[in-house]
């Protein structure tokens, strides 16, 4: 009977069945994979939307809604911020607003503001302010020279 020469490598079939094994083994680390990169971008844009909503409330704190009650700012090559403020209160005169003593019409406002991307819609509110005509005191005149300053009670004679 002639025998058969020593093989020194893998059949074919001892090479599929391994290939097989690898593969069925590989499965559940590329799905890991395809998980992990799924996560990643859920967790990048929100990163982005937080990012550009930060910066939206820092705009926000910096504009004055009494002279600037609509707007629209860019905050990055795709994000857009517009807003809107309607007045919640009737507007008041102080004499001491933002450390200083000068006259200043105060309301509150709610600002309504929307990022074009992400999407996304948002209120605040804050105080406006603008700068009020100071009040005209108005001093009693003297009597002029040589008169004497009528008596309390008395009336002005007739004619004048």
């Amino acid at each position: 009977m002639p025998s058969r020469p020593a093989s020194n490598g893998f059949s074919l079939l001892e090479m599929l069945v391994a290939i097989g094994v690898l593969a069925i083994c590989l499965m559940p680390i590329l799905e890991l994979q395809i998980t992990l990169d799924r996560r990643h971008a859920e967790r990048q844009l929100a990163l982005d939307r937080l990012t550009a909503q930060r910066s939206a409330l820092a705009l926000l704190r910096g504009i004055n809604p009494s002279l600037e009650p609509v707007g629209i700012r860019t905050l990055a090559p795709a994000t857009t911020l517009r807003w809107q403020a309607v007045p919640l209160s009737t507007p008041r005169r102080a004499l001491h607003f933002l450390g200083g003593e000068a006259y200043h019409d105060i309301t509150l406002y709610r600002i309504v503001a929307t990022l074009t991307r992400p999407d996304h819609r948002f209120a605040v509110e804050a105080i406006g302010w603008q700068p009020a005509p100071r009040p005209v005191l108005r001093l009693a005149t003297p009597p002029a020279a040589g008169t004497s300053p009528p008596a309390a009670g008395a009336t002005p004679p007739a004619g004048k």
